[in-house]
């Protein structure tokens, strides 16, 4: 491709000589290119580099990221960041994580060393029993590398299903079985498979979602049997083999069978976080409810059928179907939609419903309404938390309780309803922090754009004070309804002591105040996220907190449009941000192969309705020449199947080429990883030098460049 360019990749390459007021990264020419979105013309300058598996488009890559890198290993303070870090973990526990309790009583959870470890499948025969660790991913092909992604034990618990991936960053999960009676690996290897659970028929048949190809959509669930070492497969439920129930390509299925009941449940999820669903009895599907319905949270049980919905009820309420006429516009609401504050977990019993509230997105209450007297009661739990969730316990008299916080572990409780009592199912012992002694967290609301309040959580070291030298980190999402914490992250802890102070804005479009806050930053409505991100630095600066020099701002995946944005109307509010495999550029001449997953969520650029919608959100479109922008930090992963490396790419050349100030614009590509860190320990080297970096431009005077 050009010889130009090369030219100045090898020129660059090798020509490292930097200062505090001048950086010269490499150069990248303009080449415009005229797209076309629903009849629309869009000049793209950069569309070339879409191209980034072509050698020479990949040298460019390559030159970007030596660049970055001769840039970021001259920055002092990371071993500090990465010491902190390990005098955390010195006295932390281990975590656990998709825990599954079968009938029988017997626990089978993936376990987190604090040392970064990666995590083992576990089995806990019974309550009050040691644990027996069943598999370790190092043992599982060295040579290449993999984590465990999920773990699913056939109902009785013979077998073990384990999903991974492989450490390179790709998201091909590997299926393999283990026979927990011979501990040998049983059937053959499934490849290619997505990371949704699988769900056991019995101990020899399942049923399991698979990818088509190469592609994410038109996923299809298969039913597999595993008999003597023999796998058979047979097509269950796709769009193809039902066309009449109207799933669309995006819409990815996931099937449970419910032996007690003789039903099948499937529903077809999207990245709204809400889906449809259809009920198999005997030989028919029948659709239970639509996406209309906002259904995200559905249990069938031998009492009918539970739905939590946020149709007409932002803050979501629940109702039941009968099992004779199950559909949702047959269901008669069983909890109605709180005014304050919105329903996040719930679960049902023979003699009520358990179900919790949070409130502003930080503060969760346990609450259960009897259904025979219609009474409802407030359950006091052992620990305050933030998060609560609920399970049933098959045939009990008890249900499980999951709680966690900023400053409270994940935690396990056993709770009896007759006897009005709790008892903590060790897992693992949690050893006390000290850190967490002298760790402040306040939560605050603040008045955006519009005064609509939005919610922001403070972690700071206990002998903070309000003045200018105190640098923030502010980490945003505001997509597909998700949170943006309250979580138990030991990390936060640790980087506090350098005096940092973290802010997490619980901004429009996820879901901390529930469905209306999700839709309330979507599609049209998105601006409502980076202006959320906005007024929460203004209030931070208003009030005395910092100023805006010493603001980094740190958005991730969807975070990338908050920080973009945020970034582009308001350059002069950050003295630094760091963007992480951001969706920065929505518009490109080829299609992401996760574009039509996401339109739901973003919009359509082929759709002449919502060209405007994703144009307006475009960090990449919004660039201006001659501008003063802030350090900006831009990162990709490789093999990212998500966000293509071309996506931050594109954008970091265009920041590079158009910024009038003489603050850095890096762009740091690690070949070796995806979406996300593949290790614990690839995590905490790679946020250890991103945030090295805010931490430089902000001031911090244990990060400072070298020369030398």
């Amino acid at each position: 491709m050009k010889a130009r360019l090369l030219f100045t990749v090898i020129y660059l390459i090798g020509h490292n000589v930097f200062s505090q007021q001048s950086f010269s990264p490499p150069s990248t020419e303009e080449r415009p290119d005229t797209l076309m979105f629903a009849g629309n013309k869009v000049v793209d300058p950069y569309s070339y580099l879409e191209e980034y598996k072509d050698p020479e488009v990949a040298n460019w890559y390559k030159a970007q990221a030596d660049y970055a890198k001769s840039v970021l290993d001259k920055i002092t303070g990371q071993d500090r960041i990465l010491e902190e870090m390990a005098k955390i973990e010195k006295n932390m526990s281990a975590s656990v994580s998709n825990l599954i309790r079968l009938d029988n009583g017997s626990y089978f959870y993936q376990q987190l060393e604090p040392d970064g470890r990666p995590e083992r499948a576990f089995m806990k025969a019974l309550e009050g029993r040691d644990a027996e660790m069943i598999f370790d991913p190092l043992t599982y092909k060295p040579e290449k590398g993999y984590h465990i992604r999920r773990i699913s034990p056939s109902p009785e618990g013979t077998k073990l299903a384990i999903i991974l991936n492989p450490n390179s960053g790709e998201e091909k999960g590997e299926l393999i079985f283990i026979d927990l009676r011979s501990g040998k690996f049983i059937g053959d290897t499934l490849y290619n498979i997505p990371t949704q659970p699988l769900s056991w028929i019995d101990e020899e048949n399942y049923l399991v979602t698979k990818n088509r190809g190469e592609e994410i959509l038109n996923r299809e669930v298969y039913h597999s049997s595993i008999r003597d070492g023999e796998k058979t497969d047979q097509l269950f439920f796709s769009a193809e083999k039902f066309p009449e129930l109207q799933i669309s390509p995006e819409e990815s299925p996931h099937v449970t069978y419910y032996p007690d009941l003789g039903l099948y449940l499937a529903n077809a999820y999207t990245t709204l976080g809400y889906y449809k669903s259809f009920l198999k009895r005997g030989d028919n599907w029948e659709a239970l409810n639509s996406i209309d319905d906002v259904v995200s949270g559905l249990q069938v049980t031998e009492n009918g059928i539970y739905f939590k919905s946020g149709k007409d009820s932002p803050n979501f309420r629940i109702l039941r179907s009968s099992l004779d006429d199950p559909t949702f516009e047959n269901a008669e609401e069983i909890v109605p939609e709180p005014e304050d504050g919105n329903i996040t977990s719930y679960t049902s019993t023979d003699k009520g419903i358990f179900y919790v509230i949070k409130k502003n997105g930080v503060q969760s209450n346990l609450y259960f309404k009897d259904l025979a007297s219609q009474k409802v009661r407030k359950i006091e739990l052992p620990v305050a938390a933030s998060n609560i969730g609920v399970i049933k316990i098959k045939g009990s008299e008890e249900i499980e309780i999951s709680v966690s916080g900023w400053t409270t572990p994940g935690r396990r409780f056993i709770y009896n309803y007759e006897t009005d009592s709790f008892r903590d199912l060790v897992l693992v012992k949690h050893k006390p922090l000290p850190e967490i002694e002298n760790l402040v967290v306040e939560e605050l609301m603040v008045p955006s754009h519009d005064d609509v309040k939005v919610p922001l959580s403070l972690l700071h070291h206990s002998k903070m004070e309000k003045n200018s030298d105190n640098i923030i980190l502010m980490m945003v999402y505001g997509a597909y309804g998700q949170n943006n914490g309250p979580d138990y992250i030991p990390q936060i802890m640790a980087i506090t002591n350098l005096d940092i102070i973290c802010a997490f804005p619980h901004v429009r479009g996820g879901g901390e105040l529930g469905e209306g806050w999700h839709k309330a930053g979507q599609k049209e409505l998105k601006y409502n996220t980076w202006k959320d991100v906005i007024a929460s630095a203004e209030y931070l600066i208003s009030t005395g907190y910092t100023t805006a020099d010493k603001i980094i701002l740190l958005g991730a995946s969807a975070g990338g449009i908050a920080a973009g944005m945020a970034m582009n109307e308001r350059p002069d509010l950050f003295g630094a941000v760091i963007n992480e495999v951001g969706a920065v550029s929505l518009m490109n001449k080829n299609e992401l192969p996760t574009a039509k997953v996401n339109n739901p969520e973003f919009g359509d650029v082929n759709d002449p309705e919502e060209f405007e919608i994703v144009k307006a959100m475009n960090s990449f479109t919004h660039l201006k020449k001659d501008t003063e922008y802030p350090a900006t930090l831009v990162f990709a992963g490789y093999n990212d199947v998500r966000i293509l490396p071309y996506v931050p790419g594109k954008y970091a050349a265009k920041l590079q080429n158009y910024t009038s100030s003489e603050k850095p614009v890096l762009f740091a590509v690690d070949f070796s990883q995806g979406h996300g860190m593949a290790t614990y320990e690839d995590f905490k080297k790679n946020f250890a030098r991103n945030l090295s970096f805010g931490l430089w431009q902000a001031g911090h005077p244990e990060f400072q460049y070298k020369t030398e």
